[in-house]
């Protein structure tokens, strides 16, 4: 006879507590998607196993690769993207193609924006570290009131 598996809120069945302890996690094909579809939005990796309820030592042992691969997660999830509109759009669906003209456009136009940005402005060179005695030698000269040198007799100013 088939137990009733009661489910939880996101429709993930609820662990049947057995004994002590939590029960194993087994990371499934859907588990692997939902972690990289958290780290292309930006998510970092405490943040992706808590919403999987995991420790960070048992995130790592699960999904060690997804982890791995976390930074290059957008750009891969981006090229499949390009890679599925280009076949709609291949296939003659003009939607499809009207959606990956603008994807281009806008890829093409952030590289130019990076390319631009920094065009035109002087990189200033930056002067040469000074070491801690020259430091307190140039805040020695710039001393100033009561802690200043004194004026000679002959140079005061006469109010």
């Amino acid at each position: 006879m088939d137990e009733a598996v009661e489910l939880d809120l996101f429709g993930n069945p609820r662990p049947q507590v057995r004994g002590p302890g939590r029960p194993a996690h087994v990371a499934t094909a859907e588990t692997r998607q939902f972690v990289n579809m958290l780290f292309v939005c930006g998510n970092d990796v405490m943040a992706v196993a808590k919403a999987l309820g995991l420790s960070r030592t048992a995130f790592y042992e699960h999904y060690r690769a997804e982890i791995a691969e976390r930074n290059l997660a957008a750009l891969k999830f981006k090229g499949h993207q390009l890679l599925r509109l280009n076949r709609q759009a291949q296939a003659g669906n003009v939607a499809a193609e009207k959606a990956l003209a603008g994807m281009i456009a806008g890829e093409q136009l952030k590289a130019l924006a990076g390319n631009v940005r920094d065009r035109g402005k002087a990189k200033e060179a930056k002067p040469a570290p000074r070491g801690i005695k020259e430091q307190r030698l140039a805040q020695a000269e710039n001393v100033g009131g009561v802690f200043g040198p004194r004026v000679a007799p002959g140079q005061r100013l006469h109010s």
